[in-house]
């Protein structure tokens, strides 16, 4: 064909469906999804944190404690991956943890 001379390798659908998510859900219904897949990521961590926010694809979590900071901050890697083969898709690049006051109704 004319015009097709170089030959492109075709785009794997996991990469699609990254695009495709994360241009096509709310943000609140993206932080929803996450919340649902921390409290199987997190075990039995998800008592005591609560993901507050998620913006540019680095998840914020509020963490009762210092300690427990600490000890999800060292789990970090493995709680992304978790989370994105939970949601299907690669939503999460980093988590950011804070000491704080969870929210009502965590």
């Amino acid at each position: 064909m004319a015009g097709f001379s170089k030959h492109r390798e075709p785009t794997p659908l996991a990469d699609i469906l990254d695009r495709v998510l994360k241009k096509n859900l709310a943000p609140d219904e993206r932080l929803s999804r996450v919340r649902e897949a921390w409290r199987a990521a997190a075990g039995p961590f998800a008592e005591h944190s609560a993901p507050t926010a998620i913006k540019d694809c680095v998840l914020f979590v509020t963490v009762s404690s210092a300690s427990l900071v600490q000890e999800l901050s060292f789990q970090k890697e493995e709680l992304i991956e978790e989370l994105n083969q939970a949601l299907g898709a690669r939503l999460v690049y980093g988590i950011r943890f804070k000491t704080g006051l969870l929210p009502a109704g965590k």
